[in-house]
Order: C-alpha cells, then structure tokens, then sequence
C-alpha cells in the first residue's frame, strides 16, 4: 500500500501487530510518511471538497435566516438559534460514529471509508433536498410564529439534524483518507474548506439575491438548499470513485471508543489529543459564537443597508477569514515534525491580532469600532482551524486515527454549538466590548490547552524522530 500511495511501506510493523488489538512500537506512531504535497489542481478541488460541502451545510441560516426575515418577519432569537445549532448537534454524533464505524473495518480499508464517506454524503443530500422540497407557506407560518408549534418547523429541524450529521461524517472521513494519501499541508488544507463553504454559501446568496430579487423568498431557499445537495451528491461520486482506487489488503484490528483511547494511552498521546481537543472545543465556541454575533453588530453598524449590499460585505469578510485559514497552512509547513508546535503558533497569531482588536474598541468605543473589531475577531479567530484539524489524524496511531479525529472533531463541535447558542444572549445582556473580553479570555484559555497538549506530547518519553508524528520513515521500519 505504501509503494502505491507514494510512501514508504509500513508492512513489517503492521505484520508485527498481527491481528490483535495492541499498539505499534513507538517508531510506526507516524500516520503520514514521506509522500509529497505536490497536489494537482483538480486533486485541491477534490480534496477540500467534502468540508467545503460540511461548512455550507452548516452555515446556511446564516443566508437563510436573514432572507426569511426581510420578506416574512423576524424570527425569534431562539428559534434562530435553534435553527442554526441543529445542524452542529448533528455533526457532533456524525464524526464520533463516523470515526469509530470506519476504524471498526476489518479488510480493504481505504475502499470501505470511502464507501462509507460516500454514504455520509448521500444523507447530507438527502436531508438537504428535504429542506429544499418544505412547502413555503408551512415554513413562513412557521417563521411567523414558531418553529416549535408547527410541523414544518419540526421537521425542517430534524431534516438539518440528518444533513449534520452527514456532514459530521464527510468532516472526519476527509481528514483519515487524506491523511493516508498526503501530507500534514494537505490535510490542513482540507480544514479550510469550512470557511470556504461560507464563502460560497454567501457568494450563492448573492446571486440568487441579483437574479431574483426578493420578490418570493421560497425559490431562494430553495436554491439555497438544493444547491447544498448537489454538492453533497458531488462529495458522494468523489468517494465512490476514491473506493474503486484505493485498494487495502491488509486485514485490521477491529476497534471500539473505548479501544481507540486504550490505543492513544499505550501510544502515549491520550491526554495530547484530549487536551487539543479542549483547544480545539473552546476555539470553536469563540468561532461560532462570534459569526453568530456578527450580521447584529453590522446591523447595528450600517442601519439601513439594503439586504444585497449585506450579503456582499459579509461575502468579503467570508474571504478574509478563508484566507487566514490558508495562511495557518504555514504553520504546519514550518513546523513538519512537530504538529503540537504548529497549533501553538496558529494560537498566538490569532491572540496577537485579537488584542489589536480589544484595543480598537478600548480607545475608540463607538459603532465603527465595534464593527471593525468584530469583522478582525471574526476573520482571524478561525486561523488555528487548519493545524487543529490535523493534530489528531497526526499524531494517532494508524489503526484508530479516523476514531481519534471524530471523538476529538465531535468534542469540538460541542462547543460550536455552545457558542451559537450562548453568544447572542451574551451580546444582548453585556455589550460588545463584554463580548470582546469573553472572547479573548476564551481564545487565551485554548492556548493554554494548546500549550499543554505540546507539553504533554514533547514528555511522552520518545525519542525526537518517535515523537514527531510527521517523521519520515526510515528504511529500518
């Protein structure tokens, strides 16, 4: 398998594991070998792909919401954050059972994830066309009253749980396969597929605002989400043809949840991984709430700007924050054997550009520098995403890195969900500058769970090259 991926073969120490469920000698930690990041164009496309698909999925209240209250009123803010938080609690059940279902096959891996990924990306189809096909007039009854007195409410709802949950799944499978078929910059450069999700979410937005007025909000979501099935039905065809590719013979142990953290503390990376994924939750919850909070504070900004100008100031900031996801792809450059080390320099960039903004609102308190603040807030506080979403395919061992990354991948989502729900109340009851405060200290305590998990990995008693998860396998292995 490894003279087929480009990388150096591991058959030795996999034959030595035999068919048990014990952990590799320290020297076989490394998921990723030496395959090169030379990735074709249409191979980034298709690789940043299905969590492109997973943060449109996720995100398209975000256009949604702002539609259906220009034409059909507003709707309540807890329905607004029922509405966008559904689709997180999802995802949260779709990485972990995702993870763990793909680490539990037994023979031709790579084909079996893929199918599996597949299928994931059928349900976000699925649930997203359910969304698409809701009778208008049920859902605007339902947005004049109340999500949770009407049918359509519920089941648009549950149609978002399914499609999350779908998308949880796409979200952890992307990063195992690309794990095994690239390296750590290619993997990060998965992860930016979130912000890029948006972007397109609101460009879609944008257009559909263009070409069809808001004369009838119906067709518009409709397209919204029809056009979010599609490409969840494009990740489905990227993955079918994946399995027909890959090919792993290689017969594996069998894993449980419970299994998979008795393979990261054998591995001596269990408390690294929990703690990243601390990180990992409370940047989340900064994240998320701040997106949230942020079309408010523009509101409030810019009184009065017409719904069109809305969607392509907020597709600008889209862009910003896409590009600061690109830019943590540096990190794990500088940093090719040390993952841990990459995390922690996403970390402080981001706490460094977020200081500048609790200054701006400090000396200029008024409107503008609110809205300036929260436009740097929300572009650089998802510049850690890219590294953390490599930590835990990187530094698991092989046979539980799909398990390990969707436990760690659900955890954090939690506190996206905590984030969406939380901040806007917040906002409401402490003001921005409160906010601002909350959400630095919120960023310094991820650092500090980010410091630990490098401390934590750095004593776990390897010698440099066992230690480093993106160490080149030499010929001995």
């Amino acid at each position: 398998l490894g003279d087929r991926l480009g990388e150096p073969s591991t058959a030795p120490a996999a034959a030595a594991r035999g068919s048990g469920l014990v952990m590799a000698d320290e020297a076989d930690t490394p998921l990723l070998g030496a395959a090169a990041d030379e990735l074709g164009v249409g191979n980034v496309l298709l690789n940043v792909l299905p969590v492109t698909t997973f943060g449109y999925l996720i995100s398209v209240f975000s256009v949604t919401l702002a539609l259906w209250s220009e034409q059909w009123g507003s709707i309540s803010s807890v329905g607004g954050a029922a509405l966008d938080s559904t689709a997180l609690i999802g995802a949260v059940g779709g990485m972990a059972y995702f993870g763990v279902r793909a680490d539990s096959v037994q023979d031709d891996w790579h084909a079996s994830t893929a199918r599996l990924a597949a299928s994931a990306a059928l349900l976000c189809a699925a649930f997203s066309a359910v969304c698409a096909v809701l009778p208008a007039d049920s859902i605007k009854a339902s947005i004049e009253t109340s999500l949770f007195t009407t049918w359509a409410g519920y089941a648009l709802m549950v149609a978002r749980i399914g499609a999350g949950f779908g998308g949880g799944g796409i979200y952890t499978l992307a990063a195992a396969l690309e794990s095994r078929r690239h390296t750590p910059v290619a993997v990060g450069l998965a992860s930016t597929g979130v912000v890029l999700g948006q972007v397109v979410l609101y460009l879609v937005g944008w257009l559909l605002l263009l070409v069809l007025g808001l004369d009838d909000t119906g067709p518009q979501w409709r397209c919204i989400f029809a056009f979010g099935s599609l490409m969840a039905l494009l990740c489905a065809w990227r993955y079918y043809s994946l399995s027909n590719e890959a090919i792993d013979t290689q017969r594996r142990p069998r894993t449980s949840q419970q299994q998979t953290y008795d393979v990261l503390a054998d591995a001596g990376v269990l408390m690294s991984v929990q703690l990243n994924g601390m990180a990992w939750f409370l940047q989340n919850f900064a994240n998320y709430g701040i997106s949230l909070v942020y079309p408010f504070v523009l509101d409030e900004a810019l009184p009065g700007l017409s719904i069109q100008n809305t969607f392509g100031l907020s597709l600008l900031v889209s862009v910003g924050a896409f590009g600061a996801c690109c830019f943590s792809l540096l990190f794990l450059r500088r940093n090719p054997d040390d993952p841990s080390k990459a995390v922690l320099e996403s970390f402080a960039t981001t706490l460094l550009t977020a200081s500048v903004s609790i200054l701006v609102v400090l000396f200029l308190e008024n409107v503008t520098s609110r809205f300036v603040a929260c436009i740097l807030i929300r572009i650089v506080v998802g510049l850690p995403s890219a590294t953390l979403y490599a930590y835990p395919v990187s530094v698991a061992p092989p046979e539980v890195a799909a398990a390990a990354h969707g436990l760690v991948a659900g955890a954090a989502k939690a506190g996206a969900v905590l984030g969406t729900v939380a901040f806007y109340p917040i906002y409401d009851a402490v003001g921005f500058l409160a906010l601002v405060l909350i959400t630095a200290g919120t960023l310094l305590l991820a650092f500090g769970a980010a410091v630990l998990a490098y401390i934590s990995l750095k004593g776990r008693g390897a010698s440099d090259a066992q230690r480093s998860a993106y160490a080149k396998l030499d010929d001995k292995t």
